[in-house]
């Protein structure tokens, strides 16, 4: 009985030990996301037209319609953080900002994102063209490229387009820095866009 039990206990080892390694190691690398800084801004006591707004979501091609963090080595080469991203696709975050700034302008009477129940007297469309990190300059910078368009919906016609760009110094050598100029540099871009949506809507209210 004692030979039988001994054998069983030689039996059952060799199928334990190599479990031990099955366990998972906590050992990954933590992940990091960022969320672009917008400006801080009060409201309009008034507006200054009384036409209606329609911003469309902005719209991009990959890799911006991620969540990856660009970078460009060559003007033929991209790659993305590892370890950091966007807590949401950049176009996203700067189509809620540029949003909020023109509530806070008062440009119009409503302004509103994707509407269904809302018939617009203007539309907004965006385009993201570039928001990379450029490593291959020393000291790297990044860039951001927008373009815009303003759209009469009575009228069915194009009022006018512009096309924005912004780059700014990045003062370190990782993703939180780059983070960091993205924010200025897309702050710039935004405060332009309002003040030419500014101007171009009350040349069309004067036309």
């Amino acid at each position: 009985m004692k030979q039988k039990f001994f054998q069983l206990i030689l039996v059952l080892l060799p199928l334990q030990l190599p479990g031990c390694s099955l366990w998972p190691e906590n050992n990954a690398t933590p992940k990091n996301f960022f969320q672009l800084e917008g400006n801080s801004c009060s409201k309009a006591q008034k507006t200054l037209s009384t036409k209606s707004l329609l911003l469309n979501q902005i719209y991009t091609s990959p890799p911006f319609n991620t969540n990856s963090i660009i970078f460009k080595k060559t003007e033929l080469s991209l790659g993305s953080y590892q370890y950091s991203f966007w807590v949401a696709p950049i176009s996203s975050q700067l189509a809620e900002i540029l949003l909020e700034e023109i509530e806070c302008a008062g440009l119009f009477r409503n302004v509103t994102i994707r509407s269904r129940t809302i018939l617009p007297d203007l539309i907004l469309n965006a385009e993201l063209l570039d928001f990379t990190h450029v490593t291959s300059k020393t000291p790297s910078e990044v860039s951001v490229a927008l373009r815009l368009e303003l759209i009469d919906q009575a009228q069915r016609r194009i009022i006018g387009s512009k096309l924005l760009k912004e780059r700014e110094t990045v003062e370190g050598f990782n993703a939180q820095a780059a983070v960091r100029s993205f924010s200025r540099a897309s702050s710039r871009i935004l405060k332009e866009s309002v003040k030419w949506l500014g101007e171009i809507s009350k040349d069309s209210n004067d036309a």
